[in-house]
């Protein structure tokens, strides 16, 4: 039986066209916190700002709208 203990919260890049330079079929996380599988998602109440470490872009996430 195949169990990974990490599981961490993450934020999906926008910045696709620097990201699919190198692999049109994946996408670049942006890791936001560590948790485990039982603890459900936070209750987020407003938007935050995120910023890619590779591409260096800033993309704002609105909670509502996931």
């Amino acid at each position: 039986m195949w169990e990974d203990n990490s599981y961490c919260w993450v934020v999906l890049c926008k910045n696709n066209w620097f990201h699919n330079r190198e692999n049109l079929f994946s996408k670049h996380g942006i890791p936001l916190g560590e948790t485990d599988v039982y603890t459900p998602a936070p209750a987020l109440k407003s938007s935050f700002t995120v910023r890619c470490d590779e591409c260096t872009r800033s993309t704002s996430i609105n909670p509502q709208m996931c």
